[in-house]
């Protein structure tokens, strides 16, 4: 069965860091876990949509930045293709990776960005769903309340029209899903490259891993998965059906 010219890109979707990274690092594996979007490949890995997923942790390159975006030239190192400080500031690795680490990540960000390149053209791809799942609350603010079961995000209305996204945003609802929009996240780097330079529409979905893992422990419920996954295809599906027959 011939897919739909929908990709889903994860950049967060594993936890794998190479055994010589890991003793390098200082911190827990429970601190490594949250840099980990748990569950998301099991939530996105849809029968009808292409997909292309991470192969290593974000802690060994985070494809959801710019690969010249260096973390020693951002103030706090909290972010940037290669992190060297946690969301709370601590520090990630005994000593800095060296250059020619460095070189080494960037090539897996290269390869990655040329995977979903080769399927959006062999494929013609449509739409662009960058997917990701979310903590039910801020790990670094108490204030934020708990968030929706569903975040829909388009870099505020940039890499798609509010009518596409409205028609998605509807979908999930009718399946029973709350949700919010641009909040608390707007659109990481890995949509807006591919939606701008390919002028593609998409969106960033953030799904609520509450509903599927346990947050404290990060065990995914099988069962749940498997309940929330069908919902996700279904949603997806009638949302592409609904955005070709508007625009025939």
């Amino acid at each position: 069965m011939k897919k739909l010219p929908i990709l889903i890109a994860l950049s967060h979707s594993t936890n794998y860091l190479p055994e010589e990274v890991v003793k390098k690092t200082r911190i827990s594996k429970k601190t490594r876990e949250q840099y980990f979007d748990v569950g998301s490949k099991e939530i996105f890995d849809l029968p009808d949509c292409h997909l292309v997923a991470a192969r290593y942790s974000r802690l060994y390159c985070d494809l959801n930045r710019a690969s010249d975006q260096v973390a020693e030239n951002n103030m706090k190192n909290r972010s940037g293709v290669v992190l060297l400080r946690t969301m709370q500031g601590y520090q990630i690795y005994k000593t800095s990776p060296q250059k020619p680490d460095y070189s080494t990540r960037i090539v897996e960000h290269q390869r990655f960005f040329q995977e979903i390149r080769s399927i959006i053209k062999k494929e013609k791809i449509h739409f662009f769903i960058a997917g990701h799942t979310m903590f039910t609350n801020s790990p670094t603010s108490n204030s934020e309340k708990c968030r929706s079961d569903v975040m829909l995000s388009n870099s505020d209305y940039c890499t798609c029209t509010a009518y596409t996204l409205n028609l998605l945003k509807v979908e999930f609802k009718k399946v029973g899903y709350s949700v919010s929009v641009n909040k608390p996240f707007k659109g990481g780097f890995l949509l807006n490259y591919f939606c701008h330079r390919d002028r593609l529409q998409g969106v960033q979905i953030e799904f609520r891993r509450g509903l599927i893992v346990n947050e404290k422990t990060f065990e995914i419920n099988e069962k749940m998965v498997s309940v929330h996954n069908k919902k996700m295809d279904k949603v997806v599906r009638k949302f592409f059906n609904k955005l070709q027959k508007n625009f025939k």
